[in-house]
């Protein structure tokens, strides 16, 4: 995923600066009980597409994937005093909108998909996409699935939106913030690390 690569990169350039990889365990993140909430329903989506209909589970599946977003959306509000998580909340709210807008699928536009090297044959199908020709042809198109981002550079290909890319500000800042020896007031944070 993008998230990996920037995750990656960001954790690399925080060690160049003199950053500590302890420091990573210091962040004292809030809202463990809704990361199980979105294990449940996220294995509640998976699971029960065997036993139902496709139909069913489309419509189904929709919904739980907008009680998933929510829960995330919670858990980012939660935490929105450590550094880069406003940029995690403004990333998933605009990846959120064209979901909750196209009945919890999140619109991909085929030819940004081609590019990518993904056709819909080969996508996962447990993800809840809605594939368009045009980016019109969805609800909120243009906050959808639209850039391409290929292999190389990434690890795997993917389609990604503008809130995604408002999420990889968001970690490539968490990592900075929470490795490095500046205050995290610098980051919008009033968490300090520990001594």
């Amino acid at each position: 995923m993008l998230f990996f690569e920037v995750a990656v990169i960001s954790f690399i350039i925080a060690l160049i600066r003199g950053g500590r990889v302890s420091r990573l365990f210091e962040i004292q993140v809030g809202g463990f009980t809704l990361v199980l909430v979105i294990v449940l329903l996220t294995a509640a989506s998976a699971g029960s597409r065997q036993y139902l209909d496709e139909n069913v589970w489309q419509r189904i599946g929709g919904i739980l994937h907008i009680l998933i977003q929510i829960a995330f959306l919670a858990f980012f509000a939660i935490n929105l005093v450590l550094p880069g998580m406003k940029w995690f909340l403004g990333g998933w709210v605009l990846n959120f909108i064209p979901i909750a807008a196209n009945g919890g699928k999140m619109p991909v536009l085929i030819k940004a998909a081609q590019a990518a090297g993904i056709h819909e044959d080969t996508a996962s199908p447990m993800m809840q996409h809605l594939w368009i020709n045009n980016v019109n042809d969805a609800r909120f198109g243009w906050l959808s699935d639209i850039i391409p981002l290929p292999r190389p550079p990434l690890i795997t290909p993917q389609v990604g939106s503008i809130g995604d890319m408002l999420m990889v500000i968001g970690i490539f800042w968490l990592i900075q913030g929470a490795m490095c020896e500046r205050n995290w007031e610098a980051h919008g944070s009033d968490i300090q690390p520990k001594s």
